[in-house]
C-alpha cells in the first residue's frame, strides 16, 4: 500500500479545531437589594457527531473523495473538532456593586469524520488500511472534544469564584476576562496537542503518563 495514500503517511489527517465564544449578555434588570453572586455557573455539554460520506473502490479514489469532500477550516483535514461556547447572564445592579445572573455555559462541540462503506471485491488490505486509519482520527478527535469538555469544567468553576463587580460594566469585563483566557488556553492546548500526535497520525505521548 503506497504510504501517500491518504495523506501524510498513510494517515487520515486532521483539520485544525475550531472554537466559536459567544458572550449572550442580559440586559440589566431592575434594582437588586443584595450585592452577592448568584451562585455557581453551570455547564451543559452537547455532544455531536457528523459524518461524510465517501465512496471508492480503490485508494486513489478515496484520495479525491477526501479532497472533494472533506471538512474545510483554512487548511485541508479529513476530521474537525468544532467547539461553541455560549455564556448566558444577566447583570443585575444594586447600590453599589453589580452581580452576575443566569450564569449557564452551553458547549457543543461537533466532531466531524468520513464515513466510507467498502463495496464487494475491495481489496482487504485496503479495508484494513481504512479502518487502522478511521480509528486514529476519531481516537484524536476524541482528544479535542475532551480538552473542549474539561476547558467548560474550568470555566465554570473560574467564573464561580469572581467577586461581584463594583459596577455592570466591572462585572461585564470581569467575566468577560475570564471567558477570554480559557478560550485562549485551550486554543494553545489543541495546537500543542496536535503538535504531540502529528495531527492524528501517532499516540499522544502524554497519554502514557500518570
Amino acid at each position: 500500500m503506497p504510504s501517500e495514500w491518504f495523506h501524510k503517511e498513510g494517515e487520515l489527517a486532521h483539520a485544525p479545531m475550531l472554537i466559536v465564544a459567544v458572550l449572550a449578555v442580559g440586559a440589566a434588570v431592575g434594582q437588586a437589594a443584595g450585592a452577592a453572586q448568584g451562585g455557581a455557573w453551570s455547564l451543559e455539554v452537547t455532544d455531536r457527531l457528523e459524518r461524510y460520506r465517501i465512496e471508492g473502490r480503490t485508494a486513489r479514489e478515496l484520495r479525491e473523495q477526501l479532497k472533494d469532500h472533506g471538512p474545510r477550516s483554512g487548511l485541508e483535514g479529513h476530521g474537525r473538532t468544532h467547539s461553541e461556547f455560549q455564556l448566558e447572564y444577566e447583570l443585575v445592579p444594586g447600590q453599589d456593586q453589580c452581580r452576575v445572573d443566569g450564569r449557564a455555559i452551553r458547549l457543543v462541540i461537533t466532531t466531524t469524520i468520513p464515513e466510507w462503506l467498502p463495496p464487494e471485491r475491495v481489496p482487504e488490505e485496503l479495508v484494513e488500511h481504512w479502518r487502522a486509519a478511521e480509528a486514529a482520527l476519531v481516537l484524536h478527535e476524541r482528544g479535542h472534544r475532551d480538552h473542549a469538555a474539561a476547558a467548560g469544567e474550568s470555566l465554570a468553576a473560574a467564573l464561580s469564584r469572581l467577586p461581584p463587580g463594583s459596577d455592570c460594566k466591572r462585572a461585564w469585563t470581569l467575566v468577560e476576562r475570564e471567558f477570554e483566557r480559557a478560550m485562549w488556553k485551550l486554543r494553545q492546548q489543541g495546537i500543542r496537542y496536535d503538535r504531540r500526535t502529528g495531527n492524528g497520525s501517532r499516540p499522544d505521548p502524554l497519554e502514557q503518563v500518570d
